[in-house]
């Protein structure tokens, strides 16, 4: 889930997750925590499965407070075990505490999902058939848990109902049969959009290939119907089959070589993936920016050794060489025993010669003395006649 699709979609849900735990105020927090504190907690793992939604748990802090860090060790869909420790949260203790819950509700219910999508899918391998998620989400809490359902290895069928046509048998009763439905959605849908049925039996099957559905969905038949649905298809439409498809018993619809499978049971009977936050502890704020410096540093060393990073400072000395031979060029020869001060003049403040030269040597008298006040070479030599007489 990137970072446009946080904000645009996923940012407002949090909030109203967030504004459902806290009407008013976190009583309980602002009990014990009445002023700001640093502090950092541990997300901890507590039972084997598949992470997803990661962004989202810490989204969550974010939006109560920018300041806070997440660190993150894993990515969604690793396989995480009991007892691991996988990210660490910093920030103001008090948006630590009052987040606490609704971020891991997100966090629990997309790992769960993806969890059980993981296990579900792994029983199609070999098979040319894709495990679909259905319409069947808890409300406003769709886009988090078809996100998750992708993490597991699984597919989504229509995110709602302006992805798609799927006509169901209440629409079939609407329209009053197979063929009519099948026509008025070809003559109302754009042309890009693919027209599914949803049949029962096998009249209807026959009707939807002779109206020219693109998809026909099997629903809840035996698995003998569904191998003669299968015959009469021949081909002419893409398959689905759907109805209380679980992990127990899908294994036993793989030999009927259909194209998807859809299963409602990925998002609304997957159980949580077990999840806590732990160890929650204050820190100095001079620990905390010790560490992030540490950290810092770390990287600007790796930054130093490459070699992209030496030839512009080769190239430097290079060009500091050159200018300062230009320089010694430019400026007026001195007699052969005084070559030491002409590649490195000192003048002093009584040397008339000396200020002659540098008049020579600039266009502009004014700007040249300024510049020459501020060379590090007169700098050095006022600081040592200062801390002679100090």
């Amino acid at each position: 889930m990137n970072e446009i699709t946080l904000k645009m979609n996923a940012d407002n849900l949090i909030l109203q997750a967030l504004r459902e735990d806290i009407s008013s105020e976190d009583v309980s927090t602002n009990a014990v925590m009445p002023e700001p504190k640093l502090g950092e907690v541990d997300l901890i793992v507590k039972q084997d499965g598949i992470i997803a939604g990661l962004e989202v748990f810490a989204r969550v802090f974010e939006l109560l407070d920018p300041n806070t860090k997440t660190e993150i060790s894993v990515k969604d869909g690793d396989q995480v075990s009991k007892g691991q420790k996988i990210a660490v949260v910093r920030g103001d203790i008090r948006t630590l505490l009052s987040g606490e819950r609704t971020a891991l509700n997100y966090l629990q219910r997309m790992s769960g999902i993806a969890t059980y999508t993981h296990q579900v899918a792994s029983l199609l391998e070999g098979t040319k058939t894709r495990l679909l998620d259905t319409r069947k989400t808890t409300p406003n809490n769709r886009i988090f848990e078809k996100y998750a359902v992708k993490v597991g290895g699984g597919n989504n069928h229509r995110y709602n109902l302006s992805d798609g046509v799927l006509l169901k048998d209440n629409h079939i009763g609407a329209a009053g049969s197979v063929t009519n439905a099948v026509k008025m959605a070809k003559a109302y849908a754009p042309f890009v959009r693919k027209i599914e049925v949803e049949v029962e039996t096998l009249a209807q099957v026959k009707e939807a290939v002779e109206a020219g559905a693109d998809i026909i969905m099997l629903d809840n038949m035996d698995h003998e119907t569904m191998r003669e649905a299968m015959e009469i298809i021949a081909k002419k439409a893409e398959v689905e089959v759907s109805g209380n498809v679980t992990k127990e018993n899908i294994a036993r619809l793989t030999d009927l070589g259909v194209d998807f499978i859809s299963s409602g049971a990925l998002t609304h009977s997957s159980p949580i993936l077990d999840l806590s936050l732990k160890n929650l502890h204050p820190i100095e704020e001079a620990e905390a920016r010790e560490e992030e410096a540490e950290a810092q540093s770390g990287e600007e060393q790796v930054l130093a050794k490459s070699p992209a990073r030496e030839a512009p400072v080769e190239n430097a000395l290079q060009t500091e060489e050159l200018s300062e031979s230009e320089a010694s060029v430019s400026e007026t020869p001195a007699p052969e025993d005084s070559e030491d001060e002409v590649s490195n003049p000192k003048p002093s403040e009584n040397d008339a010669s000396g200020e002659s030269s540098e008049a020579e040597a600039s266009p502009n008298n004014e700007e040249s003395e300024d510049e020459d006040e501020n060379t590090p070479e007169n700098l050095f030599d006022a600081w040592g006649e200062n801390r002679g007489t100090n």
